[in-house]
């Protein structure tokens, strides 16, 4: 998905792959200093917390091997105070058009109380092992999103925003179907 949001982004605007949110050189000018959100969903999973009809996402996986199929994940235990009862929180970048890449965040990334926001805390697994315990998301995100936000590079923060339903509009050719003609007469 983000393959394809950033092949759009780079035919259809010129905007490469690399360029950062806090880019001083590339953006309208009409909208130098104003606050650009893009809203995101943080993905926090515990063992089985359903999150629709049913469906669980037991561990996010960050990274898998070809050969061999072992996989770098992510996961709370269910109902430990690491767990926040959610499979997703609400999250946004925020940052100021044209204020330069060494920016920080103008609002926190996770949008959900901060309490949720501060009680998240998986365990990192490699093939089953855990290889990281308790790693803290708030801070993760604070180091990340919040004090670095400048360096995001847009096309990133795009296909984040639109991934959680992106896979689901390709295969049900969606972008076929919307009436874009009908809009344009």
């Amino acid at each position: 998905w983000t393959d394809l949001v950033q092949e759009m982004f780079q035919r259809g605007a010129g905007i490469e792959p690399t360029l950062p949110l806090g880019t001083e050189d590339f953006y309208n000018r009409w909208a130098k200093g104003k606050l650009l959100l893009t809203v995101t969903s943080a993905v926090t999973p515990t063992a089985s917390n359903y999150f629709n009809n049913g469906v669980t996402v037991p561990e996010v996986v960050l990274f898998k091997t070809i050969v061999g199929n072992k996989s770098f994940t992510y996961t709370a235990e269910e109902g430990s105070s690491d767990s926040v009862g959610a499979q997703v929180l609400p999250a946004k970048f925020s940052v100021v058009v044209g204020d330069g890449e060494d920016q920080q965040s103008v609002l926190p990334f996770c949008s959900a109380e901060t309490s949720i926001c501060e009680a998240y805390s998986p365990s990192y697994n490699f093939d089953g092992n855990i290889v990281a315990g308790q790693e803290n998301f708030n801070s993760i995100w604070q180091a990340a999103f919040e004090q670095s936000v400048g360096h995001v590079p847009i096309s990133a923060s795009s296909a984040s925003s639109s991934a959680f339903e992106g896979l689901q509009s390709l295969a049900m050719a969606l972008g076929g179907s919307q009436g874009c003609a009908e809009l344009s007469t």
